[in-house]
């Protein structure tokens, strides 16, 4: 019995020792960014082998210490390495959190495309005319839990498509990047949500319908398409700075109001009253009709 007691206490120290070595390492090598902060995500669903880990400890703990060392060491290793394959195989669905995502346009013929996007850069801009995708979007993963979630719906001929931001942090944020483009060879109804970010949108060559956007915070360069129709826009901006460029023969109409905020038009829009019209607003046929409200921040129009 004398000899039993300081083996008992010894292995569950060395189990302990060796699991919180495991998280020290771990940790360490997301902050030399050597593995991702997201794989968390896949890691904590391995906690059932803590259990099995003490309950070996109990059942050995008449054995060597170092016997009761190396299985916790295999058992932890062979953790780590399926948390890590898996992470790297998840695959592409919608509704799941993903890396990538695409979407047929199968027989689409409208679509309706929300975007609610959080602490990063967005780029977006057409798809070829010889794709045959709906959308294409790709998220970079940086040091946070940083991905793409979609959900898609298809009544009939039009199709609801969201994407949304998922970023889950356990620690600070560095933000996250993603990549979209979109098909322009249906109408789209586009309507984004975005804070605290940096926005790159080349829209010159989409069917865009009608466009919204609600920014909170952030930077925005914007470039407006070719209407085709009645094309009506909407930009509620608060402590941003937005780039909008309007194509040059467009006909358009911007409404803007402001409060505490700086509004640059071009010279080629003719004021009358609040609005800013061009020359050949009021018999053009396809034509963009802009409302801005902005508060605080800087908006130039050309």
């Amino acid at each position: 019995m004398p000899e039993n007691t300081p083996r008992r206490h010894g292995s569950g120290a060395l189990v302990w020792g060796i699991i919180l070595l495991f998280v020290g390492v771990l940790l360490l090598l997301q902050t030399l960014n050597v593995l991702p902060w997201n794989l968390w995500d896949t890691l904590w669903r391995f906690w059932p082998a803590l259990i099995i880990i003490i309950g070996l400890g109990i059942l050995l703990r008449n054995a060597h210490a170092w016997l009761v060392v190396i299985i916790v060491i295999v058992i932890l290793g062979a953790c780590l390495g399926t948390a890590i394959w898996q992470h790297g195989t998840t695959e592409i669905s919608s509704g799941l959190t993903m890396k990538s995502y695409s979407q047929p346009a199968g027989n689409l013929q409208t679509a309706q495309v929300e975007i609610d996007f959080n602490a990063g850069k967005l780029t977006m801009e057409n798809l070829p005319l010889t794709f045959a995708n709906l959308v294409e979007a790709n998220t970079e993963i940086t040091n946070d839990v940083s991905s793409l979630q979609a959900d898609f719906r298809q009544q009939g001929t039009t199709a609801i498509l969201s994407l949304d931001s998922v970023n889950q942090q356990y620690w600070p944020s560095h933000g996250i990047t993603w990549d979209v483009k979109l098909t322009p060879k249906i109408p789209i109804d586009f309507n984004i949500t975005t804070s605290a970010s940096t926005l790159k949108f080349d829209l010159s060559n989409l069917n865009l319908s009608s466009f919204s956007m609600d920014i909170n915070a952030g930077s925005r360069d914007l470039k407006m398409p070719s209407p085709n129709g009645t094309m009506k826009a909407t930009i509620k901006a608060n402590a941003a700075s937005v780039d909008i460029t309007i194509p040059y023969n467009a006909a358009a109409r911007i409404q803007a109001t402001s409060n505490v905020a700086t509004l640059n038009v071009n010279s080629r829009f003719i004021k009358s009253g609040n609005d800013y019209v061009t020359g050949n607003y009021d018999t053009a046929t396809n034509r963009i009709e802009l409302t801005i409200n902005t508060n605080v921040g800087t908006v130039s129009i050309k």
